[in-house]
């Protein structure tokens, strides 16, 4: 008898798309630097706002995992509402 051989291998795709993903965050991460950077005319200003929304977002799902509570579609939506309101 032969082994098998593996012809689709699903886990290649999501390799994949995680590094494909990976490179279009760090793209998109400069990209709103650099717009914030444009808009706000100054440093500090700057990192003081790309650090706040990470660090309330990070902050909001230490406290739902503190609640039991899981992050789905609405909390999401909730949470860009919230965001975008500033």
């Amino acid at each position: 008898m032969e082994a098998p051989r593996v012809t689709f291998r699903q886990a290649s795709f999501i390799e994949a798309s995680i590094s494909n993903l990976q490179m279009k965050l760090i793209g998109a991460s400069v990209f709103v630097a650099a717009i914030l950077f444009f808009f706000l005319g100054t440093l500090r200003p700057t990192i003081i706002a790309l650090t706040a929304i990470p660090v309330s977002i990070l902050m909001t799902a230490l406290v739902f995992k503190y609640f039991g509570l899981s992050i789905n579609t609405m909390t999401l939506g909730g949470l860009a509402i919230a965001i975008g309101g500033r």
